[in-house]
Order: structure tokens, then C-alpha cells, then sequence
């Protein structure tokens, strides 16, 4: 598991991008789609490091962190505009019309790939994605995270905000986004206070500090509410203590809701449900 950080230039804008080697590079590209709003199927990445696309082969361990994301279909704009250019007479230069030939020639390669998957393979890459934001939307899960929220409490302090701002008579709208903040600032105090943010988790058994002893497959129970790794954990300063403890990181937003433990892709994945719990519009 390597923790790395990207720069990446798109329209003249450079998005830094945290991103977990360990994840996959499709889900790195839905990174970049949330950012710059390029769909994944028209991304074209290319490392700074001698202008080398990156594709699922590339070695996201070792690559360059500044990258430059170009959108296909804006390439292939660009390359019908250069070539009516060059039709009415303005003089390309070698370089450039070599350019834009071998734009269309990687837009043509990658439709024809498109075409002969006939979308199963970019269904069955998307369909996981689709499943979790559905999460978001079961009125039980949203049901379960209502639960734990003082509701009353919190409406009662966005009111008193809005008063502190000479705000005595809020609007629907006014209210609802005082709300807001007030349920974002309960989910901080609640979410890491009383759970802590977990960079290793204490022995189960002696209740001391472990160290990281490798990654291990999820049971049946933790595979039941998402659970796609485990990291394992042990304490390390003493021979006579030989537990394994279990940290599965759980993509089931109602689960986390219920252990309240992670790190950030735990805080953001429940504070999404929350989020939506009270209809609020939502993007994780």
C-alpha cells in the first residue's frame, strides 16, 4: 500500500490528487472525473516525464507525479480544427500535423476497442460504483444514521447562529444550510472523539500499540457490508503477546456508523450518508 500524491494539469489547471496505489487505476481515473469532469472512457493521461501515456499497465508506484489529463473528445475537436485550418491554407509544420495524426489515430484505436467490448467490460468496472452510491439512497441505512443524530439540538443551534448573524427570520433555505454546518460540526466531535482516527489499531488482546503486519482476506462477516481488504496488525515490542488484530476498512456507509472508526475514506463515505439522510445533495 503506497500513499502517493499527483498533480495534475487539465485546461490549464493543476488538481493535486491523493490516491492509494492500492485502489486500481480506474478508480484513480473517477478521481480525476470528480475534479475536471472528463468521464474516464475519455481520458487520456500522459506523464511530464517524456510525454508517456499512462494505462492500466503503468506502475502508478513509480511514475511521475505531474501528470497532464487531455479529454479524447476535446482532441479530436482540436484535431478536425487543425486539419480545417490546413485546409484554408494556414502551413502546419511537420511536427504538428504529425501530432494530430496520431491524435486521431489513438481516438480511432480506442473506439474500436470500445466497440469490440460491446460495454460489458466498462459496465462490469462501473456497475461497483453504482452500487455504493445506492447505498446513500436505502431510506433503511438513512433510517439507522437519523437515528444517532440529536436533531432537535442541532436545529436549535443553527437557529441561535443565524441570530448571532441579526438573522431572526431565516428563510427555508437560510435554515437548511445553518443546518448543515451544524451537523458537519457534530460529525467532526462525534466521529473523533470518541472513535479516534485509526493509523494502527490497539491489540485486542493486551490492548497495546501494533505495528502493521501485513494485509489478509476478508471473512464472511466483514465481506457482508463491503470489506474489500484487511490490514492486520500485532504487537511488535513483546514475544509473549502473538494476537492478530483486524482492521477491516468497511465500504458500507451503515456499518461505519455503527463502528464510527477509520480514516478520511471512512469520514467522507459516512458523512455522505448523512449527508443524504437529510437531503442533502452529495458528491463522495
Amino acid at each position: 500500500m503506497v500513499y502517493r500524491r499527483f498533480i495534475v494539469n487539465h485546461n490549464d489547471s493543476d488538481f493535486p490528487v491523493d490516491y492509494d496505489t492500492d485502489d486500481g487505476y480506474e478508480v484513480f481515473k473517477f478521481q480525476l472525473f470528480s475534479l475536471t469532469n472528463v468521464p474516464p472512457d475519455e481520458q487520456k493521461i500522459i506523464g511530464c516525464d517524456g510525454d508517456r501515456a499512462v494505462s492500466d499497465d503503468s506502475d502508478l508506484i513509480t511514475i511521475s507525479e505531474k501528470l497532464r489529463l487531455v479529454s479524447i473528445s476535446e482532441e479530436e475537436e482540436k484535431s478536425e480544427n487543425s486539419v480545417e485550418a490546413c485546409s484554408s491554407g494556414i502551413v502546419q509544420s511537420d511536427e504538428e500535423l504529425a501530432r494530430m495524426l496520431q491524435a486521431e489515430e489513438d481516438a480511432l484505436m480506442f473506439q474500436q476497442f470500445v466497440a469490440s467490448d460491446n460495454g460489458n467490460g466498462m459496465k462490469n468496472k462501473i456497475m461497483p460504483y453504482v452500487a455504493q452510491v445506492l447505498m446513500y439512497e436505502d431510506p433503511k441505512r438513512q433510517e439507522e444514521a437519523r437515528k444517532t443524530v440529536p436533531v432537535l439540538e442541532l436545529e436549535e443551534k443553527a437557529l441561535v447562529s443565524l441570530a448571532k448573524e441579526g438573522n431572526f427570520k431565516p428563510s427555508r433555505t437560510e435554515q437548511d444550510h445553518a443546518f448543515l454546518l451544524q451537523l458537519l460540526f457534530w460529525f467532526k466531535q462525534s466521529y473523533r472523539v470518541p472513535l479516534r482516527w485509526v493509523n494502527a489499531p490497539s491489540c485486542d488482546s493486551c490492548g497495546n500499540q501494533t505495528i502493521s503486519h501485513g494485509m489478509g482476506t476478508p471473512l464472511q462477516s466483514e465481506d457482508h457490508f463491503g470489506c474489500s481488504r484487511v490490514e492486520l496488525y500485532q504487537y511488535g515490542m513483546c514475544q509473549s503477546c502473538s494476537t492478530i488484530t483486524r482492521f477491516p476498512r468497511y465500504n458500507d456507509p451503515v456499518k461505519l456508523v455503527e463502528t464510527r472508526k477509520g480514516r478520511c475514506g471512512e469520514w467522507a463515505n459516512c458523512f455522505t450518508l448523512y449527508c443524504r439522510a437529510f437531503g442533502y445533495e452529495s458528491r463522495l
